[in-house]
């Protein structure tokens, strides 16, 4: 029976039974009853259970022996808790206290009233759970059983808890850790533990609860309980994403995850997925949140887990309301508020309702936002969560903003705010401070506006540097609406009030960070220390050692999304051009005319490129003209007049896909022709590239030419791509052109073109991380890596073991010794527009250490991309500047090949 094996269990019992009932021993017979309904229990056969616990209880009365009839009474209460059937089972649980009270049976009255507080908190109705669990915390003592007392004292405090009685909770449980560490008893002290925990985090103490799970979690390993294990991973994740940490949240949910799975134990593996879900939707990574809540109530409907359903539900109803799918995020959350009230769950009644909240804010109707808010606050009042409460108000003062009830906004955030200081919720501070900047700036209070803006800014910072190492998640942070918000409106703040300098810093501060950091990695001195935030003193001494004009471009407007900025009516393109001495000045372009048209900039940039690509020489023209008045005309008298005089770009958005080179004036003059261009994803990155050249040079020190060892590949035997609907795999196309320019290429810089076979993943590889110069002529694409996001791959020969492909994600991990690396395949340039620039092929290359890199942003010709490369390696040759040659190289192929379509479609980004 102990060993689970209740077949041969019930085979023993049934033989014991006819033995007992021909010797006549009645207390015998009634308890190996009662072990046939247990063992019936425990194979899931309720009715049998049941039957069996009955007969025993009659059995047991014929025996006039009164602690074996409060047993039965007690046994035949968990049969019907089984079924479940709280009702019969609280009945017979009362009837065998007061058997128990009326023979002065004390372990049987103490045995009845833990199980009728366990009855009533399957109920949820802890009022009576905690009537019941104080009786057995008396009686344990009278009794001096620590372990019943501990038992009772977990289940009373998470009585208290589950009520919002945070303080009550924790004066129950304290003494509980004392006394399962005075008898060593760890799975007692891994409850107590976990129940302190979920008290602290309620409360905001957030330190507090980590420390509480960590003990839970090293008990619950002490005491080999895997369950219980799993328990404290998910609600030390819980912890971490209330304080905002989601690399933690993320990490320790999906050791959570990975552990349940392991267990084969749904329950855990649901609220493993429920953490999951919600910290990638707190990050905006909506598409990763879906997929992790559609999973966990795939689970959840597996198991008839009716709170992991309505959790999942729940979170599904908010992610599609903020993705803009109102009418289906409307429909999860009505169903997830039926389920949790059947349920009785008023933790989880109130979440719902903030989310219903949010979902009516999202669609524009103010008033039920305010009513599902206001029936959540209430709730959430009552159950005394501070830190939920104080998110709540900060939801219902977006609503206030949202119609322009500034006063009622502001003291609905200031109260908030307080609320989310006390419990170290520095996500939702920041997200109050933003609000609280973002109002006083429309009411043209800038002042005001700055101070609470920087105190943002600052604590978006402090979420930032808990992101570790992890790339994706720095990004996803970079890229929530609430951290482009405060940087925008800090800098339509400065410039309001004509501090453009200081608002250059700002722009600055806001972008690429996690780039940078990528890329000082690999230089020596960066390694260990933390990237400051650059300053206006660095940028101009950035200038100054570039011997450059750099052109800073920010995209100001409401539109959040860093992809579609530029697209409202009041949208602005504020441009900064610092000289080589370090002067600036500032401009700003409005992209609504006079007449009242408007210009869509990332429609603008994306038709610019589709009719260069389409040869439409007419349409191609106007948008290169339209683009340049934009962005060239405005400052053309602050760019230099030398044409060899470099001019760096920093892109913003959508103008990251311009082909400045191809840009054109009204007299049909190209960019390329007035200047030599280079491009950047800030400032900071376009200095952190010249200490890597700087890096280069001293080992070119050592004796090595400039292009030894160098590695030229050349339309190498071109691997399957997947195809959609399931049909068979297809061979890209072959690249004769790219094989010719790489053998062209090679023989002028005197080493071998690696073509066909040869040209494997592995042995580039091997090659890449040795070569000082690098020129691969291939298939570019623009495919995602499945499990890192990051899109770009290139086309190398396929082997029997490898499929061929070599990813952006891979290259990413690799430590680079190349000079300069030159992708001549299709959209080499193109990826995922965020806040750190376009994460693809070329960011990671420059974060694995290279300081130069050349790429397309478009599907580039074959015939012409070969002479434009070939001419850019001839001009190479007679001087080392990369950014002159590609110049020189461009200006060569346009005389050949007129349309810019055929030589403008490579941009160099980097040290030049």
């Amino acid at each position: 029976w102990t060993a689970g094996q209740f077949t041969i269990a019930e085979q023993s019992c049934q033989k014991a039974l006819t033995l007992y009932r021909e010797l006549g021993d009645r207390k015998a017979e009634a308890t190996v009853l009662s072990g046939l309904g247990v063992i019936y229990g425990s194979l899931r056969n309720g009715e049998k259970a049941i039957a069996y616990q009955q007969q025993g209880l009659e059995v047991a009365k014929l025996s006039q022996d009164d602690s074996l009839v409060v047993k039965a009474w007690l046994n035949l209460g968990q049969a019907y808790e089984m079924q479940p059937d709280g009702v019969k089972a609280i009945a017979a649980y009362e009837t065998g206290l007061q058997l128990a009270r009326k023979s002065q049976s004390a372990m049987g009255a103490l045995t009845a009233l833990n199980f009728l507080a366990h009855a009533y908190a399957q109920q949820r109705n802890f009022p009576q759970v905690i009537a019941y669990q104080e009786q057995s915390i008396l009686l344990a003592r009278q009794l001096n059983d620590a372990r019943s007392e501990v038992r009772s004292r977990i289940n009373l405090g998470n009585a208290y808890t589950e009520l919002g009685r945070v303080q009550e909770a924790i004066a129950v449980l304290e003494p509980g850790i004392a006394l399962a560490q005075q008898q060593g008893w760890a799975l007692e002290g891994a409850w107590v533990y976990q129940k302190l925990g979920g008290a602290y985090r309620i409360q905001g103490e957030y330190a507090k609860a980590i420390a509480s799970f960590s003990q839970s979690l090293t008990a619950a390993r002490t005491a080999q309980d895997r369950d219980l294990e799993t328990v404290a991973l998910n609600e030390s994740g819980r912890v971490y994403e209330a304080q905002g940490n989601y690399a933690k949240a993320i990490e320790f949910h999906q050791k959570g995850y990975d552990l349940a799975k392991r267990l084969n134990h749904l329950k855990h593996q649901i609220r493993s997925l429920n953490g999951l879900g919600l910290a990638h939707y707190n990050l905006g990574n909506y598409e990763q949140a879906i997929a992790f809540q559609t999973q966990q109530l795939q689970l959840a409907q597996q198991g008839q887990d009716v709170e992991g359903q309505s959790w999942a539900l729940s979170l599904l109803g908010l992610t599609y309301s903020a993705q803009g799918d109102a009418p289906k995020g409307l429909a999860y959350l009505q169903q997830a508020a039926t389920l949790m009230q059947q349920g009785g769950d008023r933790w989880g009644t109130a979440a719902v309702l903030a989310n219903l909240g949010g979902a009516y804010r999202n669609q524009g109707n103010y008033p039920q936002a305010i009513r599902a808010y206001e029936q959540s606050l209430t709730l959430m009042r009552s159950l005394n969560h501070p830190g939920a409460e104080g998110r709540i108000l900060l939801a219902l003062g977006s609503v206030y903003r949202n119609q322009n009830r500034y006063p009622q906004a502001i003291a609905a955030y200031q109260k908030g705010l307080g609320l989310t200081r006390q419990v170290g919720d520095d996500t939702a501070t920041s997200y109050a401070l933003t609000n609280l900047g973002l109002i006083q700036y429309r009411q043209q209070n800038f002042k005001e506006s700055e101070t609470w803006l920087r105190q943002a800014i600052a604590s978006r910072e402090s979420l930032r540097t808990r992101m570790g190492q992890n790339d994706a998640l720095k990004i996803a942070l970079a890229d929530m609406e609430i951290t482009n918000l405060a940087y925008l409106t800090l800098q339509r703040t400065l410039i309001a009030q004509k501090r453009f300098e200081a608002a250059l810093e700002v722009a600055e501060q806001g972008r690429a960070r996690t780039f940078a950091e990528l890329v000082a990695k690999n230089i020596p001195g960066h390694q260990s220390a933390q990237l400051p935030l650059p300053t206006l003193a660095q940028i101009r001494q950035v200038a100054k050692q570039q011997k450059a004009t750099l052109v800073q471009y920010s995209i100001l407007d409401d539109a959040l999304d860093i992809q579609n900025r530029g697209q409202h009516p009041e949208a602005q393109i504020a441009i900064w051009v610092i000289q080589p001495s370090g002067q600036i000045a500032f401009r700003q372009v409005q992209l609504t005319n006079s007449a009242g048209n408007e210009k869509k900039l990332a429609a603008l940039v994306n038709d610019g490129r589709f009719s260069l690509e389409r040869r439409n020489r007419g349409l191609s023209k106007s948008r290169m003209q339209a683009l340049h008045q934009l962005l060239i005309h405005p400052i053309a008298d602050l760019l230099p007049t030398l044409p060899t005089a470099k001019v760096v770009f920093i892109p913003q958005g959508s103008l990251f896909l311009v082909p400045f080179a191809a840009l054109q004036a009204m007299d049909g003059s190209y960019l390329i022709e007035r200047h030599t261009v280079v491009v950047s994803p800030s400032i900071q990155v376009l200095d952190l590239t010249r200490q890597a050249k700087q890096k280069w040079q001293t080992i070119l020190a050592g004796g090595t030419t400039q292009f030894s060892p160098a590695l030229v590949v050349g339309n190498p035997t071109m691997p399957s791509r997947q195809r959609e609907n399931g049909q068979p795999p297809e061979p890209l196309s072959p690249l004769p052109g790219a094989e010719a320019e790489a053998k062209a290429i090679a023989n002028l810089i005197k080493t071998q073109a690696i073509t066909g076979n040869t040209a494997t993943k592995a042995f580039v590889l091997e090659q890449l991380q040795q070569a000082r110069l690098v020129h691969l002529a291939t298939h570019g694409l623009l495919d995602d890596d499945p499990k890192t996001g990051i899109p770009g791959t290139i086309a190398l020969a396929p082997t029997v073991s490898d499929r061929g492909f070599l990813t952006a994600a891979e290259l990413l991990t690799l430590n680079l010794k190349a000079d300069l690396v030159v992708l001549s395949a299709c959209h080499t340039g193109q990826g995922k527009i965020t806040g750190d620039g376009v994460v693809g092929l070329s960011r990671s290359l420059i974060a694995a250490g290279t300081p130069s890199v050349v790429v397309s942003l478009w599907q580039v010709p074959d015939a012409s991309t070969s002479a434009l490369m070939i001419e850019f390696y001839r001009q190479l040759l007679k001087q080392p500047d990369k950014a002159q040659a590609l110049r020189q190289a461009m200006l060569i192929t346009l005389q050949k090949y007129p349309s810019p379509y055929d030589w403008a479609g490579f941009i160099l980004i980097g040290e030049s």
